[in-house]
């Protein structure tokens, strides 16, 4: 299944449900002004960062820690991001 999706006269098009939920949130949270990125790479990077989380960590609030650790997120190896989401979450 894909799903396109048209916003600010720009179209999208993702392959899973995940990365539909994570772009809206980027949108809901301000994402692209708030991490001075585009909406792609940011639905790309929690994409991957989450799929890697053998314990499915829900999306939302996994999401929003990725925008606290954005800075990190891309220099910083997967495992660790996605442990101390669980370290911090205690």
């Amino acid at each position: 299944m894909k799903f396109t999706i048209t916003h600010n006269n720009k179209q999208y098009s993702f392959d899973t449900a995940d990365e539909l939920y994570i772009f809206g949130l980027g949108i809901e949270l301000g994402v692209e002004n708030q991490l001075n990125t585009d909406i792609e790479t940011f639905v790309k990077t929690v994409r991957e960062q989450h799929s890697r989380d053998c314990f499915n960590a829900p999306l939302r609030a996994f999401t929003k820690f990725i925008i606290t650790w954005w800075g990190k997120t891309t220099d910083t190896d997967t495992f660790y991001i996605v442990n101390k989401f669980y370290e911090i979450k205690k």
